[in-house]
């Protein structure tokens, strides 16, 4: 398959996409970065529950 020809159209609009790109990954990592008091999922341990490893089986008598 025979690559297309760039041009200055395509090529501006590749520009423009990448700098929106750079763009929203600055702007969420200094989102991100500036506020530090604000609640995550991951900012306390979850609760721990039972899981299918913490259970003892138990073995009843068949007559």
């Amino acid at each position: 398959m025979p690559a297309e020809k760039l041009t200055k159209r395509r090529f501006f609009q590749i520009l423009i996409m990448l700098g929106i790109l750079v763009f929203v990954f600055l702007y969420r990592t200094y989102q991100h970065s500036e506020s530090p008091n604000r609640k995550s999922h991951h900012s306390e341990p979850a609760e721990r529950t039972k899981s299918a490893g913490d259970f003892e089986p138990v073995f009843e008598k068949r007559q």
